[in-house]
């Protein structure tokens, strides 16, 4: 599909996005012609060369990402792509889901959490593209489970997306979970709890239809942190948005207040973070 795209001689520019970890039908970019979507749930890399998957289910997800990060960097690296991306003027970039993490109280040890999930969620895949290595601490707490990149590898996953795509709703708190119990998993690995309520019982945001509290700040501390911790990348916030509250007021449907408010809100902490 991809290569058919790119023979087309009509395509005046060209965007590609490998989507990790979402079911992602649409892409708030102009233009958009390609999106390749990467399912992390039931496979698992154990120690065999690149390719042999062993079915393991969600309890081994940790051991996935080597897999589609450097499937990302093939398809950024291939010949093909790359001399017809130059012709179109096109770029290859990767869409990330993620969270902004606030520590559930001010100890020290949750201070540390929110970091520890943040790395989890969102350093997991983006920081191999951008230093060519997991984060440190995900390399402490995983160990042996959490395979290594080639030399080969790492030299194709730096620097290896033109742009960045940022999938963000909402905000999360993360305690410290001192003893790591349960099952192996991706969850347990990173030591932190997460909720929507801080040790004082307050939520991270306000309410919408869906489950997903409203949380504007998120979005400024997430650009900011992008932009200092990743060699500032081009970002494009390709989801977004808010789900109505049904009150059973038509009119009140019709005006569209808390969507109104809910885009102002974001688009202000936007504008404040390009500062």
């Amino acid at each position: 599909m991809i290569l058919e795209i790119l023979r087309s001689s009509a395509l005046k520019n060209l965007v590609i996005v490998l989507s990790i970890g979402s079911q992602l039908t649409s892409h708030i970019l102009t233009p958009v012609v390609a999106m390749m979507e990467a399912s992390s749930t039931t496979w698992h890399r154990e120690g065999a060369p690149l390719g042999q998957f062993v079915s393991r289910g969600i309890q081994q997800l940790n051991l996935i990402s080597p897999l589609i990060i450097y499937s990302y960097a093939m398809q950024q690296q291939s010949n093909y792509i790359r001399r017809n991306i130059s012709r179109f003027k096109g770029e290859i970039g990767i869409t990330l889901n993620t969270v902004w993490m606030v520590p559930y109280s001010s100890s020290e040890l949750d201070v540390k959490a929110a970091q520890r999930a943040l790395d989890f969620m969102y350093g997991w895949f983006l920081h191999p593209l951008v230093y060519g290595e997991y984060p440190e601490i995900m390399q402490s707490l995983v160990g042996s489970r959490l395979p290594k990149f080639t030399e080969e590898q790492i030299e194709m996953l730096k620097g290896s997306f033109d742009f960045l795509g940022l999938n963000y709703y909402t905000g999360n708190y993360a305690a410290d979970v001192p003893v790591r119990g349960g099952n192996i998993s991706s969850t347990t690995d990173s030591m932190a709890r997460l909720s929507t309520v801080d040790v004082y019982g307050v939520p991270i945001g306000y309410p919408s239809g869906s489950i997903f509290l409203v949380y504007p700040k998120g979005l400024y501390d997430l650009l900011i942190y992008t932009k200092k911790k990743y060699k500032n990348p081009t970002i494009y916030i390709t989801e977004t948005g808010f789900s109505d509250l049904k009150d059973g007021n038509i009119e009140h449907a019709i005006e569209d207040p808390q969507r109104i408010n809910f885009y102002n809100r974001h688009f202000w902490v936007v504008r404040e973070a390009l500062k």
